[in-house]
């Protein structure tokens, strides 16, 4: 059984690959803990090296997806460790360079996942024609990639391969989100290395025996009969919408259109989106003062609700205050120090379910949705000027 289907199911619905590699992520973390633990005194060694770089710019890139993680991790990044970062993305380093890299010492963390990307290697670049003092980590799923082996040439450098498999086959990024995301966690966290290890393990546990019912319950609001769908959320889980309205969008082929904001800045303008066929999907903080806010909003839209529908993704322990919506998706996090990247991972594959399931329930080629091939996994038609 794959995701509560046999696996004729997913072959007939041409989502066979996507199914497979939203559900093997916990699989993939373990292996991931063990070969970040085999490169620990590497990866130390290098973290230790850029605290004592002074003035420096830390500066997460990459495109699309790859660029998310840079968005959602830049902010857990700050509230757990007081560690200032941004995230720029390689599609505007590459064209409008000025704006985006300074002559100043950069720490430049680049995210791929095939690493052959015409903007990978080209931000790189970029980086080293203004920045001076420059020095790159680069995480990327695949051996032998342009960026892999690009960055393996570079002094101050350190090249992090992810595991066998998250160099996802789908067109969808799933494996390769999490597996980035997580193993950037435990690299920024390396005083805390062990313990951060043994948390992907926990996670993992903790997630795989949930997955089922995650499908189960992704599968009965995508079953809903909406066109538009707006992800909303704080923090990190920010970041995670910007994923997650991508996700969504490209595995239904543009037939659902999407958009996300934070739950603060909705009431700005982007409020007006809500029509009778729009979904909105809260991710609610596990940050108790961020918390309020979320709630807020989500209590204000449910007032307000019409014909449109609202889904909450909140830990176990906040059902009661999200009470009035149309449908909440409840998971059991990692307590502790590591709950904010817990709720973010479970999240994460929550949404990845979600657009697969409403891909599925719309008939798209889920695996390979865009029919004309217009756009493609790996992104094709960019010139580097």
């Amino acid at each position: 059984m794959l995701l509560n289907h046999n696996e004729q199911y997913w072959e007939d619905k041409n989502a066979i690959i996507t199914a497979s590699e939203i559900n093997q992520q916990p699989r993939l973390w373990r292996v991931l803990a063990d070969e970040l633990t085999e490169r620990k005194e590497e990866i130390v060694a290098f973290m230790e090296k850029m605290e004592t770089v002074e003035g420096l710019r830390t500066a997460f890139t990459g495109a699309g997806s790859s660029a998310f993680i840079g968005e959602a991790i830049q902010k857990i990044l700050g509230r757990e460790l007081g560690y200032h970062s941004e995230t720029i993305h390689s599609t505007d380093v590459i064209s409008y360079p000025e704006g985006e890299l300074f002559d100043v010492p950069t720490l430049l963390i680049s995210y791929a996942r095939s690493g052959e990307s015409p903007e990978s290697v080209a931000a790189v670049k970029k980086a080293q024609e203004y920045v001076k003092e420059l020095y790159n980590l680069v995480f990327v799923c695949k051996e032998g990639s342009s960026l892999y082996d690009y960055g393996s040439s570079l002094d101050d450098s350190l090249v992090l391969l992810m595991p066998e498999g998250s160099s996802d086959r789908g067109f969808a990024m799933t494996s390769s989100v999490s597996c980035m995301m997580l193993a950037t966690y435990v690299v920024f966290g390396y005083r805390e290395f062990d313990e951060r290890c043994a948390f992907l393990r926990d996670l993992a546990d903790s997630v795989e025996a949930q997955m089922d019912g995650f499908d189960e319950l992704a599968a009965k609001a995508a079953s809903w009969d909406y066109d538009r769908c707006i992800f909303l959320g704080l923090g990190g889980l920010k970041g995670l919408a910007h994923e997650a309205s991508i996700k969504t969008m490209e595995l239904t082929n543009g037939a659902v259109m999407t958009n996300y904001e934070g739950s603060t800045g909705f009431r700005h303008g982007p409020k007006t989106v809500i029509k009778e066929k729009t979904l909105t999907v809260h991710l609610i903080s596990e940050d108790p003062f961020t918390k309020q806010y979320d709630l807020d909003l989500l209590n204000e839209v449910n007032q307000e609700r019409k014909g449109n529908k609202t889904l909450v993704l909140t830990e176990k322990k906040n059902a009661e205050a999200v009470n009035g919506s149309n449908d909440v998706i409840l998971y059991s996090g990692i307590e502790g120090s590591y709950s904010e990247m817990s709720s973010y991972i479970n999240c994460l594959i929550i949404l990845q379910l979600l657009s697969l399931e409403k891909s599925v329930s719309l008939g798209c080629r889920t695996d390979s949705p865009s029919v004309g091939g217009e756009v493609n996994r790996v992104v094709k038609g960019v010139v580097i000027h």
